[in-house]
């Protein structure tokens, strides 16, 4: 059921007073996590980005320089939409100083120089119009300190229902069909000696995440950049298709009362990381919750969209920066570099759709190489589980040393594995793809070539490959790739009593002399391979074809790097 007033309560700009002007809009009195907007004062005042739009005179905004100075500000998180909003140039940045016409401002930014004059707060931080749009030095600069300004914001402003920056978010919200109506009739009351009629409106349960606003609602909620703008608010005003919401770090409401359903929610960062300035114990129960915390940023951020490919480790460096100082490993490439990093090169991708992108992002192996990679569940600590590798070393290419969680050029993983040949066998239209390992008895059939075994290309070999894994190629590019080996990962025993589960990569080896020639250790030229695929098999006689009687012997096994 839900009130008629939750309905209505965005029908027009005045009507938004209900949660931009109310006392208890942004303020629960019985949370001192909270603070209410009527009461701030210049002691929130915080280091503030380069630039700001001046809103005090909602009729006449400008650009100004804040020159290190603190302000109290608000930010605005929204989606551009292939319509662009109205930019600042080098050209026009000067004019905008003196000077903005708000109709040139798209309906979103409008309506959040509106809603910040509204609050009492003067001052506002929009990316199309506080960072020159063409000048890379000036973006370069900004993203640099993108953490700090949503951070540092005494809230942000979460254009949930607009999916572009022309619609806005004050818009008319008409009410839903109601999938049932009721009479309701209403006691009398002391003023009346009539009963008063209503209606009671039934809404099936499906329709819960529209009375909540959670995240099907949510545009801003499709956008890669949008979910580290969320996460790194103090505060969030949350615009959604149906009301208005408050989100801090401790919960989300709904300023018209009607209850709010948390699933679906945006991750919020961990507690562990404002209580803790140095790295935790590795498997401490808050090392393990920031761990799982990071999981979940990973699986939401990869099933977000991004305008351009290039921004895939930039759109989350702000989120790296908060999780860095209290994870204590070395950050590469969207992965760590510590007890969990087989587990995060376990991603698979589900839609076979997917395509390579043309120009690089990231290493093969990590999860940022590729569009809509999935993680996965997080790891149940409580299984046994047993590497079946040994890492070597990790590390990657910053494309800028002074921007490290950002961009990289490069990246390798050297592991120490035993390497299986196999050939991939296509599931038919709707199924999932299989995989032929070979097996211990098959390995030393044909002639070895220093990776291993070598299989030649004939058909009628395919018989001899005779273990069957399920399998998941990371791109329809790779679909007839027959050069194709597997590296067995990692081992969980007893898993849900099912039988023991092995999981595991899938390579071709590099062609690239370039590749093969930067990657000399000493005076060996290691074996360089890409990643291709992921696969997995729950059957401990599948372990014991390929030769595994409780471990293999990483002595003999190959060196080997991926790239």
């Amino acid at each position: 059921m839900a009130s008629e007033r939750s309905l209505h309560a965005m029908q027009d700009p005045d009507k938004a007073h209900i949660a931009i002007t109310h006392p208890g809009a942004l303020v629960d009195p019985r949370s001192t996590s909270h603070e209410d907007i009527s009461g701030h004062s210049s002691d929130y005042a915080r280091p503030a980005p380069t630039r700001l739009i001046d809103c005090r005179n909602p009729n006449r905004p400008r650009i100004i320089l804040t020159n290190g100075r603190p302000y109290v500000y608000v930010a605005l998180s929204y989606v551009w939409g292939k319509d662009r909003p109205h930019r600042t140039t080098k050209k026009n940045l000067s004019t905008y100083m003196k000077y903005i016409n708000p109709t040139a401002f798209s309906r979103t930014i409008r309506d959040a120089v509106y809603v910040t004059n509204k609050l009492g707060i003067g001052f506002l931080w929009t990316d199309s119009l506080c960072i020159i749009q063409d000048s890379p030095e000036d973006k370069h600069r900004e993203l640099l300190s993108m953490r700090d300004v949503y951070r540092h914001a005494y809230l942000t402003i979460d254009a949930a229902s607009a999916a572009k920056a022309s619609e806005g978010f004050l818009q008319d919200r008409p009410p839903l069909d109601p999938d049932l109506v009721f009479p309701f009739i209403c006691p009398r009351g002391a003023a009346s000696q009539l009963p008063e009629r209503g209606s009671l409106y039934l809404y099936y349960y499906a329709h819960s995440d529209i009375k909540t606003g959670n995240r099907g609602n949510f545009r801003t909620g499709e956008r890669a950049w949008c979910l580290q703008e969320t996460m790194l608010s103090t505060r969030c005003l949350v615009f959604t298709d149906s009301t208005v919401q408050v989100r801090c770090q401790t919960t989300t409401q709904n300023v018209d009362g009607v209850d709010h359903d948390p699933r679906g929610d945006v991750p919020r960062l961990p507690d562990a990381i404002f209580h803790h300035a140095r790295p935790m114990t590795r498997y401490s129960a808050g090392w393990i919750s920031i761990r799982e915390a990071w999981h979940k940023i990973v699986k939401d951020y990869s099933s977000r969209r991004l305008s351009y490919r290039s921004d895939k480790l930039v759109a989350c460096a702000g989120l790296v920066e908060m999780f860095a100082p209290v994870i204590g490993s070395v950050y590469v490439a969207g992965c760590w570099s510590d007890d969990f990093l087989l587990h995060d090169l376990l991603w698979y991708v589900s839609d076979r759709t997917s395509t390579r992108p043309t120009g690089y992002l990231a290493p093969s192996w990590s999860w940022a190489s590729l569009e809509q990679a999935d993680l996965g569940p997080f790891p149940d600590l409580s299984a046994r589980t047993r590497a079946m590798v040994a890492v070597v070393r990790c590390t990657t290419t910053a494309q800028d040393d002074a921007f490290p969680h950002g961009p990289v050029t490069g990246g390798k993983l050297m592991l120490r594995a035993h390497l299986c040949r196999c050939r991939l066998k296509r599931g038919r239209e709707g199924q999932k793809s299989e995989v032929l390992l070979g097996t211990e008895s098959t390995q030393g059939v044909h002639d070895r070539n220093g990776l291993g075994t070598k299989y030649y290309h004939r058909e009628d070999l395919v018989d001899t490959l005779s273990v069957q894994v399920l399998s998941y190629l990371d791109s329809d590019d790779d679909t007839f790739k027959k050069d194709l080996w597997a590296v067995p990962l990692q081992l969980v025993l007893n898993h849900h009593d099912d039988g023991d589960e092995f999981k595991g990569i899938l390579l071709v080896p590099c062609c690239s002399h370039d590749v093969s020639k930067s990657l000399k250790e000493g005076n060996q030229t290691l074996k360089t391979f890409r990643r291709v695929g992921y696969f997995e098999s729950r059957s401990a006689y599948d372990l014991q074809e390929l030769g595994w009687d409780g471990e293999w012997s990483l002595e003999t096994a190959t060196e080997l790097v991926i790239v």
